[in-house]
């Protein structure tokens, strides 16, 4: 059985910030305000590369210069193929079609968003952690973790 494709997007503006999503509601009582990546399903023939360009601006009103970061590679019980991808010089070209609620946080709050949990998907965790890393940002890592973790 072929799994379903998705896509999720690391939208980073010229300032370094890190556009995330969620719906437009108010968290029930004792659950988490979770963001997440924008990001969906493939469609049909559809790559996912274009995916991740028609998701952003769909969920953001966003484009940018997509390129593929990351792969989920492990077997997983899920359904879902998932894919992320950097847009670099992301900006907004058009009001967003999906009615979700976005801001854009410095990506060193996206990285303690992920580390609290605050990241709806732990493979969006990762890969924002592992962005910050790759862009020689690995000071972010160290000090979020640091303060999180009691060394010997």
């Amino acid at each position: 059985v072929e799994k379903p494709s998705g896509v999720l997007v690391i939208a980073v503006d010229k300032d370094n910030f890190v556009t995330l999503v969620r719906e437009r509601r108010l968290p029930r009582k004792g659950e988490p305000e979770l963001w997440a990546l924008p990001g969906g399903l493939v469609d049909g023939k559809e790559s996912s590369e274009k995916a991740a360009a028609r998701e952003l601006l769909e969920e953001t009103g966003m484009v940018g210069d997509i390129t593929f970061f990351a792969r989920r590679t492990m077997q997983s019980r899920t359904i879902w193929d998932l894919r992320c991808y950097i847009a670099k010089k992301a900006k907004k070209k058009e009001e967003p079609h999906d009615k979700l609620e976005a801001k854009s946080v410095p990506l060193f709050e996206a990285v303690q968003m992920a580390l609290e949990g605050s990241i709806e998907n732990d493979f969006a965790a990762l890969c924002l952690m592992q962005y910050a890393y790759r862009s020689n940002r690995v000071e972010i890592i160290e000090k979020e973790l640091d303060s999180r973790l009691q060394y010997d």
